[in-house]
């Protein structure tokens, strides 16, 4: 009976691996490059919704798998639903690994969900039918606990690819959907039917027969247990089969319509707790937590295999505690665990905290334990077991279709919450700008005053507000006048300050001159004026790999600014540097390169916040502003680090001390 059970697990491997493998190809920038979807760039609403899209579509299909495994269950067995789920199963996977379009991975999605769909209520409900109730909890336990190995091997074969270059790298996993479902189809025709179907279906004899084979004891000679378990069985399906009534009249009867309400909200509670979204968006969590692409797939592999263990613990614990109190434990220990995750990555969500990042990575594992061991495997268990058997198909599929229904819903709002949701900073901001922060449409700060009488003074610092304090000598249709200059400062200060750059940080632009660069210089000095943590460094566009390393490393640069044309290489430079990949931007999000840049604009996301004045010479003069290099022809390049006092005074050097009757304009160099 033991390897009975086992045998259909191969269904509940092929639910996890398929559910959770897509989330490791999202770390492979060539998947993104061969689908043109570019989730950073201008373009990047339209790849997170394809985004979302693939996930949400996968149980969409399971959504459908469910409704529809109750038809062909009730009239043709248990076995042949989980025959057709491993066809679906291996349709999918190979259209999947052999996609040449959007919209070929979206149909392929559906059949693969469709498939599993045939697969999550089949598999727990083929396996109580056919164990023994007094430890049925277990045998039921051990579909969660292969479900949860399913996605801790896909995880892992994600780190195995996650080097492997081209598009192997991201068409071998997929394909290997196909494995588990092709050893299913083999053995489905090898499975003994579920004795309680064949009652249903008139076979009396070969249902007492093949509860007498799965049940048999080599302590009970007799099988005596098995005779009185098969006779209970008989007695019951006979009254059901008395009292047999339409689905209507089923749905009318309140004991019947609370079985379906309890099944249905236990799984809701199951998918409500966030894991589906965790699993599925890993390396989104992880990457705003500040790990490294590979290390993402480190963490959730961890994560999914803890998820497997903890899922067998809560099989044993199943029978022992009951399945009503682990619910409750269990979903009590992922409230707590939520609430810390909320704060934390509130908290340090894209920020360069340590102690932050590992507590709320601490949580999100602690959160699988109680998720596993007392959520996902009970719940399997109790919505397997609560409803009578000539209802039993459509009850198990109605209750997991809830599974399947919140992990499209809640996997497609994701992808487009992640990229959209964020807390607008309020600080130092009239309510005029605060309503230009949040995106409305507002008038020029000067357009009231434009209408009134001024003074000549007043007419002179509205006119310098509009002037064009930097042009670009090439295309002098780009310019920033000192109204927009001020604008892009504050703006770049709240972005800088969200960043969270630790004192002694460096700000690094690598980029010929132009008018973005003017921008970060300026920005870099008064973010570094106001916070006193950051300063600003320029590179040499010509530098080599090795100088553009020793650069870095030299200034303790944290976030770099590179122009598009440059961007491959300093990207490198920084990587070897240690410098996150997220703090690596470009001053243009336009690339052809399959790294997948993010703009420096996401700087700018974060409202506007003023910057102080100094007014006390000491720290004017202790605060640094930027470090410049030698040119490094006797050697590497030297570092001379500028205090805010000695760019001030070099800025009045060189002002004009007699003012002229006409405009002076400098060459930038």
């Amino acid at each position: 009976m033991h390897d009975v059970v086992l045998a259909v697990t191969f269904g509940s491997f092929s639910y996890g691996y398929c559910a959770s493998i897509l989330a490791n190809i999202f770390t492979h920038a060539e998947f993104f490059e061969y689908l043109d979807l570019d989730p950073e760039g201008p373009n990047a609403s339209h790849a997170n919704s394809l985004i979302a899209a693939f996930n949400a579509l996968l149980y969409v299909g399971g959504f459908v798998g469910c409704c529809l495994y109750p038809i062909s269950s009730s009239r043709l067995g248990r076995r042949f639903p989980l025959g057709v789920g491993s066809v679906l199963v291996i349709v999918g996977g190979a259209l999947q690994a052999g996609t040449t379009h959007n919209a070929m991975m979206c149909v392929a999605r559906v059949v693969t969900g469709v498939g599993i769909g045939h697969f999550l209520p089949g598999c727990p409900l083929y396996q109580a039918e056919v164990a023994p109730a007094h430890n049925r909890g277990f045998l039921v336990g051990l579909h969660a606990a292969v479900v949860g190995a399913g996605f801790a091997v896909a995880q892992w074969i994600g780190v195995a690819f996650f080097n492997v270059p081209g598009q192997a790298g991201w068409r071998v996993p997929l394909a290997l959907q196909c494995v588990s479902p092709l050893f299913m189809l083999c053995i489905v025709p090898f499975l003994p039917e579920s004795p309680r179907w064949l009652y249903l279906a008139g076979e009396i004899d070969k249902a007492e027969k093949t509860i007498m084979r799965l049940h048999r004891d080599r302590t009970d000679p007799s099988n005596a247990y098995a005779l009185a378990e098969f006779r209970t069985i008989k007695a019951q399906l006979d009254l059901e089969a008395q009292n047999r009534r339409s689905l209507w009249d089923g749905l009318r009867d309140p004991h019947l319509r609370k079985r379906f309400v309890f099944g249905f909200l236990v799984n809701t509670a199951s998918q409500s707790s966030g894991s589906i979204v965790i699993l599925t968006y890993s390396s989104v969590i992880y990457g705003r937590l500040g790990f490294s692409a590979f290390l993402q797939g480190i963490l959730a592999g961890v994560w999914t295999t803890l998820l497997m263990l903890f899922n067998f613990l809560g099989g044993i614990l199943t029978d022992k505690l009951g399945r009503v109190k682990q619910l409750v434990l269990g979903l009590l220990g992922c409230l707590f665990c939520l609430i810390m995750e909320v704060i934390l990555t509130a908290i340090y969500a894209d920020q360069d905290s340590t102690s932050g990042n590992a507590a709320a990575t601490f949580f999100i594992f602690l959160f699988v334990c109680f998720f596993a061991a007392g959520v996902e495997c009970p719940s399997f268990v109790y919505s397997s077991e609560i409803f009578p058997a000539g209802w039993r198909a459509l009850g198990v599929g109605i209750a997991l279709s809830a599974v399947q229904m919140w992990s499209a819903i809640l996997n497609g709002a994701a992808a487009i919450a992640f990229e959209n949701i964020k807390w607008f900073p309020t600080k130092g901001l009239t309510l005029e700008e605060i309503s230009k922060a949040f995106g409305d449409a507002t008038a020029e700060d000067t357009s009231a005053l434009e209408s009134l009488p001024v003074s000549p003074e007043q007419e002179k610092a509205v006119t310098n507000l509009k002037e064009e304090i930097y042009i670009d000598a090439v295309d002098p249709t780009r310019s920033l006048s000192r109204r927009q200059a001020k604008h892009l400062i504050r703006g770049l200060i709240a972005g800088l300050r969200a960043a969270s750059l630790e004192k002694g940080d460096c700000i690094c632009v690598h980029s010929f001159n132009n008018v973005s660069v003017k921008q970060a210089d300026i920005s870099g000095s008064a973010a570094s004026a106001e916070v006193e943590v950051s300063y600003i460094t320029r590179t040499n566009p010509g530098y080599t790999n090795y100088e553009l390393q020793h650069h870095l490393k030299t200034s303790r640069t944290k976030l770099v600014i590179a122009q598009p044309d440059l961007y491959a290489e300093v990207f490198r430079a920084a990587k070897a540097c240690g410098i996150l990949e997220r703090n690596v931007l470009t001053f243009d999000s336009q690339v052809q390169e399959s790294l997948h840049p993010t703009s420096w604009h996401k700087l700018l996301q974060h409202g506007e916040e003023d910057w102080e004045r100094f007014d006390d010479l000491s720290v004017a003069q202790s605060t640094p502003a930027c470090i410049l290099f030698s040119s490094g022809t006797t050697g590497l390049p030297k570092a001379a680090l500028l205090s805010h006092y000695n760019l001030v005074a070099q800025h009045t050097l060189l002002q004009e001390q007699v003012s002229k009757p006409y405009r002076v304009s400098s060459l930038a160099y």
